[in-house]
């Protein structure tokens, strides 16, 4: 990368860059350029500098002028003046242009530029004040796109676009990639595009953001109703042209499935089952649903609540079909529960409108729904090793305040109706499995008294709890324990096979149990069972061949076994009995850390994986290595608060043989192109590349930072008569892979879990294991100032 700290020797100059796909674009780019100087702006010549250089791709046609006032630059665009350039994409960028090489100063660097060289902006302002300002658009486009911009990222971030620093770093403020695909995804529908996620990357604050779509796409942008209601409508288009497509589809967001194909060779489609009939309930309490619908009805007869009876005939109040089509819209738009309005014209009432959704939605007692294809490989791996533990997966809380333990019970035992995955069996059928679901299948619901005082002990007996195997075919498969300890204290442990919830889930389920214990129900539109359909229809569809050929082109070609130093052989056939080994990461490491993922753009999962990387790299001597990222995997905005086994584990082809600079860069594209692609199984990609036998994965990363992960480490503090639920230790869930390191925040902090098979690892191996990589995670900052060092040379 060039590197011009050293060439502002007159430090009114400026370069200002244009690039384009053609010749004629960039041409147009000029004309464009110089007709809004032409008009006088009030703007400053460095910004307008700063904002081209950064917040617009590098496109291969290239022009760049060094001038020192807006009228400069303005006669100088109208004569054709400056430095010209065609980079071919063969030739790749020029890079690491340093020393004798810049001493031409910043025309050098313009010629450099358009030569194809990678120039640092960035390190061009050092020191001086930039800002992002608007460019020329059609008259409007400038207000719609920014309040677009902010408005979704800040819906992502569960904030209020208000709220939002547009001229802070995104990852800086909680977008992770999960939520940049989730981003980008609402800009296309909003605007017209077909943006890829990695945009969000590459533009890395809102600002930046919304200047690159204003400069590259403002003039096929075509808003629309999905914006927001402050933002003004732009005027006419000048051109039309369609937006560049990405390299790949993106992963399906929309509710609306793919239209339905010839299956694909690669995937293998569960042979099909009956799908639930029905989503589960949409109740929002004893009278939660009622209310809603009189609240509608009210709104479309322009009458108050009170003056609807809802045991009252529909057609009292006129206007019938127009009420039904209003009510079947809002049990549409409130929860996904998509009911034709014909089917609703035969009802008399409210009342009796909500006592059809509930039978309807309740379901008959053993209702069968196909499994997930994470679930077949859960189900399949219990079966063979039915006494393992792997995939019981415990919560546990202290509890704290005063305790109804009637209301507790009820609470939990209400679970299986809020969220009916959790009361599933598993059966098989002509050799095919199912789940059979019954909410009045409910959790169990046990006392329990433990006498050991000490804290290590009394961990020692809870793990006894949580390491009862399932057994899959009776159930329940969810356990709860409200256990006595001495002194008082009362904790609650929920224990439940995995193969029915993900760590997304266990946020949902300690919500909904809080609510519960209030006498509330919370809807849900959508249940588990849907997305099974969906998951097959997506399969069945055309953007499965795409996410399969991706992972083809990642993983095909020779992949060597990872070298992991084991005390013991390994046997693919055995699923691991875990241990684990804890750290803290301090705050101190946290924020050194925190401030390299600022310097790189980058999230500080990426940093964190990064590490994870670099650490198997140095444990196994090989620099070409394919590990897991396990994703929430919840590509359809129906499935966000519903429960059930959704993570993905993504096994990503790493390569690191440079320094640490370039891994967080291959690692973050890496990153962002495998969850665009997250939605494909990870039994799908090992069928595909003719891997059943053996593993395609083993050693996983986790970063828990999912939506509602504060619920887990006390993040989220309980009202006076609500139940308190804190943080009482460590109880990890175990996991099938033969090691793993997992993240969670801890506080101002991190705690960081390297799981490992006792199978295959001595406990004084582990340790060590975690020593090393927590060694080099503390040396990444001195890595980085040292590599800046390098550059700076």
């Amino acid at each position: 990368m060039h590197d011009p700290g050293s060439c502002r020797s007159r430090r009114a100059e400026q370069i200002v860059v244009l690039s384009a796909r053609s010749p004629e674009r960039l041409a147009a780019s000029v004309d464009t350029l110089a007709r809004f100087l032409d008009r006088g702006p009030d703007v400053d010549l460095a910004d307008l500098a700063y904002t081209l250089q950064i917040a617009r791709e590098a496109l291969p046609e290239r022009y760049a002028v060094v001038v020192s006032t807006t009228a400069e630059l303005l006669s100088t665009l109208r004569s054709g003046r400056g430095h010209r350039g065609t980079v071919r994409t063969s030739d790749g960028p020029l890079t690491g242009l340093t020393g004798d090489g810049l001493q031409g100063g910043l025309s050098k660097v313009a010629a450099l530029w358009t030569s194809g060289a990678e120039v640092d902006w960035e390190r061009l302002h050092a020191g001086a004040p930039r800002r992002v300002v608007p460019l020329p658009t059609r008259p409007g486009l400038d207000e719609l796109v920014t309040a677009v911009v902010r408005e979704k990222i800040a819906r992502a971030l569960s904030r209020k676009a208000d709220e939002l620093d547009g001229g802070l770093a995104l990852a800086d403020q909680g977008l992770d990639p999960m939520r940049a695909m989730r981003v980008v995804h609402q800009l296309n529908n909003a605007l017209s595009l077909n943006l890829p996620t990695s945009v969000v990357f590459d533009f890395t604050t809102a600002d930046r953001l919304s200047a690159h779509l204003l400069s590259e796409y403002g003039d096929v942008i075509v808003p629309t109703g999905d914006v927001p209601e402050t933002a003004s409508a732009p005027g006419p288009r000048v051109t039309e042209r369609p937006a560049p497509a990405p390299a790949v589809a993106p992963a399906p967001l929309a509710s609306t499935p793919p239209p339905e194909t010839a299956p694909p060779s690669g995937p293998h489609p569960a042979p099909s089952l009956p799908h639930p009939t029905a989503p589960s309930p949409p109740s929002t309490g004893p009278d939660g649903l009622t209310a809603l619908l009189l609240d509608r009805a009210a709104a479309v007869l322009g009458v108050p609540v009170d003056r609807i009876d809802p045991s009252a005939p529909l057609a009292d109040h006129g206007r019938h079909s127009l009420l039904v089509l209003r009510l079947a819209g809002a049990l549409r738009e409130d929860f996904g529960y998509d009911i034709p309005a014909t089917a609703l014209l035969g009802i008399e009432s409210i009342d009796d409108l909500c006592a059809h959704l509930r039978a309807r939605s309740a379901g008959p007692a053993g209702e069968r729904w196909n499994l997930s294809r994470g679930q077949l490989t859960m189900y399949r791996d219990q079966r063979r090793c039915p006494e393992s533990a792997a995939y019981n997966l415990p919560l546990l809380f202290e509890v704290h305040g005063d305790l109804d333990e009637a209301a507790l019970e009820r609470a939990v035992r209400a679970q299986t109706e809020i969220h009916p995955v959790l009361s599933a069996v598993f059966g098989e059928r002509a050799g095919v499995p199912y789940m059979a679901v019954d909410p009045a299948r409910t959790p169990s619901f046990d006392r329990v008294h433990i006498a050991a005082v000490s804290r290590a002990a009394q961990l020692a007996r809870l793990r006894e709890l949580v390491d009862v195997p399932f057994d899959l075919a009776t159930g329940p498969l969810v356990r709860t324990h409200l256990v006595a300890l001495p002194g008082r204290r009362r904790l609650l442990l929920i224990t439940a096979h995995h193969i029915l919830l993900d760590g997304t889930s266990t946020a949902v389920l300690v919500r909904t149990l809080k609510a519960a214990y209030r006498g509330e129900r919370h809807p849900n539109g959508a249940s588990y069972g849907d997305f099974v359909a969906w998951e097959e229809e997506l399969l069945a569809g055309p953007l499965a061949a795409r996410h399969r050929d991706y992972w083809l082109r990642e993983l095909e070609g020779p992949r060597t076994a990872l070298a992991l130093p084991y005390d013991r052989p390994y046997d693919p056939r055995r699923l691991p009995r875990v241990a684990v080994v804890t750290r803290k990461l301090s705050p101190a490491l946290v924020t050194a850390l925190t401030d390299t993922a600022r310097e790189h753009r980058v999230s500080v999962a990426t940093v964190f994986f990064a590490t994870y990387v670099r650490f198997l790299r140095r444990l196994t001597g090989q620099d070409d290595l394919v590990l897991g990222l396990t994703t929430a995997a919840r590509y359809d905005q129906r499935f966000k608060d519903v429960v059930g086994q959704f993570a993905n584990c993504l096994p990503l082809r790493c390569t690191d043989t440079g320094g640490f600079r370039e891994l967080l860069k291959s690692v973050q594209r890496k990153m962002v192109a495998a969850i665009e692609h997250g939605a494909y199984p990870l039994l799908e990609i090992a069928r595909s590349l003719g891997a059943d036998d053996e593993p395609l994965v083993l050693t996983n990363f986790l970063f828990q930072n999912f939506e509602g992960a504060e619920l887990l480490t006390n993040g989220s503090p309980s009202g006076p008569g609500e139940l308190d639920l804190r943080l009482f230790d460590d109880l990890p869930y175990a996991g099938e892979y033969a090691l793993s390191m997992e993240l969670y925040r801890d506080g101002e902090g991190y705690k960081a879990f390297l799981k490992y098979d006792t199978n295959l690892f001595d406990e004084a191996t582990a340790q060590k294991l975690m020593d090393e990589w927590r060694s080099l995670a503390e040396n990444i900052p001195t890595q980085r100032n040292e590599e800046s060092a390098w550059r700076r040379t």
